[in-house]
């Protein structure tokens, strides 16, 4: 083994006693060996000589002595706990063993393999004669998703019903306020006549954005789009510190308004998904019909001309 400096280490070895007890060949003494010493010409030599050289070959039997040894990932008790207790009850509820366990009394030196929590745990169920059911615990998880899905469409679907309650005076006038600050670029005109066709905001905030999104000068829109932009009152209940707090009117205004926005969202998403595949679709033809081409054209130009 080099030293750094030139020179070569070698080491003596000790006694073969030791062998015996599984501690490999041991290193008991090393020094440096001048470079002018002659080395050893063949096998014979070398090992006659009292000491040899440390390189790839005589390290071979150290190698697992010398080996990395990677630390044990720690495990998780409760995970371990939870697998001996499903050992003997496969379909128990994970949530409840993980339950008992949190609640178990704490046992002193319970991590020596004789003080077991599992065992605490199954002998608990047993006593208990009867034990709630994994499949049971998924399918009320799988129903109260369903049904937080179905009370939010409830909510949008409630603001959808085409007899709604005739609306207010107080609530048409604060539900235009809100549509025209919605809708910066719609004149003030066309909101409050849409609004008056659909009675309700909720309605009237999809014809508004129907008609902004489709907006086309050259197709005679219903009313033409303003240049900019309304600015929003300081007295706005959408404003980031409105100077007073909204009464419960506005409140539930407030909740029609962002149900409309979370619907034209998804719809935003959907109409973009859509326009994807379609761009997608055409440039993979495009693509083809511009292949089929260039290989028309090099099949015409790779023609024999036949002279008549």
């Amino acid at each position: 083994m080099s030293t750094g400096k030139g020179e070569q280490v070698f080491i003596e070895l000790g006694d073969s006693s030791d062998e015996e007890e599984g501690y490999g060949t041991p290193i008991t003494s090393g020094h440096a060996r001048d470079d002018s010493q002659p080395a050893a010409e063949s096998d014979a030599e070398a090992d006659q000589l009292p000491f040899f050289l440390l390189d790839e070959r005589n390290l071979e039997p150290f190698a697992d002595d010398f080996a990395y040894k990677e630390a044990p990932e720690p495990v998780d008790p409760e995970e371990v706990c939870l697998n001996r207790v499903l050992e003997v009850f496969p379909d128990i509820d994970h949530e409840h063993v993980r339950q008992l366990y949190k609640a178990r009394p704490v046992i002193a030196g319970e991590a020596a393999p004789h003080n077991d929590p599992s065992e605490h745990l199954i002998v608990k169920v047993l006593d208990a004669g009867t034990y709630p059911k994994e499949k049971d615990r998924r399918k009320e998880l799988k129903r109260k998703r369903a049904a937080s899905a179905a009370s939010s469409q409830g909510e949008t679907a409630a603001w959808e019903v085409a007899e709604r309650e005739k609306a207010t005076t107080q609530y048409s006038e604060e539900a235009r306020n809100l549509l025209k600050e919605e809708f910066p670029y719609i004149p003030t005109r066309f909101v409050d006549q849409t609004f008056r066709q659909h009675g309700h905001l909720y309605p009237t905030y999809f014809a508004l954005e129907r008609e902004e999104r489709t907006y086309d000068e050259s197709k005679f829109p219903p009313y033409n789009r303003i240049k900019n932009p309304r600015k929003q009152k300081a007295s706005s209940c959408l404003s980031p510190f409105p100077m007073s707090p909204p009464g419960p009117l506005v409140i539930e205004l407030l909740k029609e308004l962002e149900a409309a926005r979370k619907k034209r969202r998804k719809e935003d998403t959907k109409r973009q998904l859509q326009k994807d595949e379609e761009d997608a679709e055409a440039s993979n033809e495009r693509e083809h019909r511009e292949n089929g081409m260039m290989m028309e054209c090099q099949t015409t130009s790779n023609s024999p001309n036949v002279l008549l």
